[in-house]
């Protein structure tokens, strides 16, 4: 079934339409491992990005690593620099410009500023594209990320009082025990949960340690939420949708975490 394309703008996805990840099975000497791993590191919502805020950013970098002493800091700061300007121009919300003032633009500076490119790729190839070829569908200003982690970074609108994913991971770890037939999952993970420092809000807005009582609450909330999302009907299709995300957690746990191999291994 095709996605609208109000939901397909949205990033929104039906239960049928998740990745065909292989499915994966958590070993029971992987769970401390994968746990700790899982309560790691949070996606947070990023804050709204301003393109001139970035762009003097991203500036005053540049000029700091061109007046750093060679080496490695002046490096890294011109590598922050571009990163900064990659960042503002993939998220900050701008529109993009109208056809004939892309076509200006490019003619303008092509034998100075993209003289490279020019002698390099045929700028005037590239610039007749541009004028020939529609206009891009995607007209509307860039959307930001809804979570970012070191690892990832999703896209689409989803909920926008969410902070964190700490709710997904706490389902996803769990059901990952469960299904390995691993006892006292909501303990283990509670466990894991405040090992990482992470902490429960409860209803006097106070910030506590993880129980099984809270982590069981967490689980029934994000499941009712879950399953509103991705329209399942039926025992049997919740299943697999859950199945799909626990699929999804380990494989990327299997993908990001490599084990320290002891030191008699060094040598082979």
């Amino acid at each position: 079934m095709p996605l609208s394309d109000e939901k397909a703008e949205q990033g929104w996805i039906h239960s049928d339409q998740l990745p065909r990840i292989p499915p994966q099975e958590l070993e029971g000497s992987e769970a401390e491992a994968f746990l700790e791993w899982l309560f790691s590191d949070l996606a947070r919502r990023p804050r709204p990005l301003s393109l001139r805020k970035g762009v003097a950013v991203g500036r005053y970098l540049k000029l700091l690593a061109w007046e750093a002493p060679a080496g490695k800091m002046r490096g890294e700061l011109a590598w922050l620099s571009d990163q900064v300007a990659k960042m503002v121009l993939d998220y900050a919300p701008y529109t993009a410009a109208a056809k004939d003032s892309v076509v200006e633009f490019l003619e303008e500076h092509a034998d100075t500023y993209l003289a490279t490119i020019k002698a390099r790729l045929g700028l005037d190839r590239l610039i007749d594209y541009t004028r020939q070829a529609p206009a891009p569908s995607r007209a509307k200003p860039n959307r930001p990320p809804n979570l970012v982690t070191a690892d990832t970074a999703r896209v689409g609108k989803g909920n926008p009082h969410l902070a964190d994913d700490l709710s997904e991971r706490i389902y996803a770890g769990f059901y990952a025990l469960k299904r390995a037939g691993i006892s006292r999952a909501s303990k283990r993970v509670a466990e894991h949960l405040n090992r990482a420092g992470r902490k429960v809000r409860t209803l006097d807005d106070r910030d506590d340690a993880w129980n099984e009582y809270s982590v069981r609450e967490r689980i029934k909330e994000f499941g009712a939420k879950f399953r509103r999302q991705h329209g399942t009907a039926g025992k049997a299709a919740a299943q697999r949708v859950r199945d799909s995300l626990v699929d999804r957690w380990l494989g990327m746990f299997r993908v990001h975490h490599t084990p320290a191999r002891h030191p008699q291994d060094q040598s082979k």
